[in-house]
C-alpha cells in the first residue's frame, strides 16, 4: 500500500537539461496529479534541489499552498520533502560559532538556525531558493537543519557500521576509527569535515 504512495526524485537523474524545463515541469505536474487522485496521503522526495532548475522547483507553489483543491484534486495531506546542500557552510558556521561560545551542539535550537538559514537561501543568488516565493510565503513547514557530526557521533556511526557487519563492537577499535576521520578547524577539531560518509571504508584499513 505504502509504495504506491512514496515517489522519489533525485534532480541531476531525472532533471538533468536545463533547456527541458517546460517539459519537466508538464511531465513532474501530471505525474503529482495522477499520484495523488490515486493515494491522497502521497509523499514526495525531492533530492539535491541544489542541482534543480529554480523555475521547476518554484512550479510546486500551487501544491504547497493553502488551497482546498486544484482542479478537483486535494493535495492538503501530501508531504513534500526537499533535501539540499544549500546553506551547508551557513550552518556549519552557525555551528562553529555556538561552540566557540563554550555551548554545546545540542544547546542549538532549531528556531536560531532557521532564521540564518532562511534568509542566506533567499538572499544567495546561486541558491534555488533565491527571492523565492516558496519561503517568502512561509508554505515550507520546517527546515530541518543537519548539523555537523563531532566525535562522538562519529563512533556512534562507526559502531552502527560494526553491528551491520555483526562485529564486536570493540571500544579501543572504534576510538581509532573514529580518529583517523579528519576533524575541522584544524587545532580545534570540533566536527567531522565529511561526517560519517566514509565510516565504512576506514574500517577496512584500520
Amino acid at each position: 500500500m505504502w509504495k504506491k504512495c512514496l515517489h522519489r526524485f533525485v534532480a541531476p537523474l531525472h532533471f538533468p537539461h536545463f533547456k527541458q524545463v517546460q517539459k519537466y515541469k508538464d511531465q513532474l505536474h501530471a505525474w503529482i496529479r495522477g499520484n495523488v487522485s490515486r493515494c491522497e496521503r502521497s509523499l514526495f522526495i525531492f533530492d539535491d534541489v541544489y542541482l534543480m532548475h529554480p523555475e521547476l522547483l518554484h512550479s510546486l507553489m500551487p501544491y504547497l499552498d493553502y488551497h482546498d483543491k486544484i482542479d478537483g484534486v486535494s493535495y492538503r495531506k501530501c508531504i513534500f520533502i526537499f533535501t539540499s546542500c544549500s546553506g551547508a557552510n551557513v550552518i556549519s558556521d552557525y555551528a562553529l560559532e555556538v561552540r566557540r561560545q563554550r555551548k554545546r551542539r545540542g544547546e542549538i535550537q532549531l528556531v536560531d538556525v532557521q532564521r540564518v538559514l532562511t534568509s542566506h537561501l533567499l538572499e544567495k543568488r546561486q541558491s534555488e531558493f533565491y527571492n523565492s516565493d516558496l519561503i517568502r510565503n512561509n508554505v515550507i513547514d520546517i527546515f530541518v537543519p543537519f548539523l555537523p557530526l563531532e566525535l562522538e557521533h562519529v563512533k556512534m556511526c562507526v559502531r552502527a557500521e560494526l553491528k551491520r557487519q555483526g562485529r564486536t563492537e570493540d571500544e579501543g577499535f572504534v576510538s581509532r576509527v573514529a580518529a583517523a576521520m579528519i576533524y575541522y578547524p584544524t587545532g580545534e577539531n570540533f566536527f567531522s569535515e565529511r561526517g560519517c560518509r566514509n565510516v565504512h571504508s576506514k574500517i577496512y584499513i584500520q
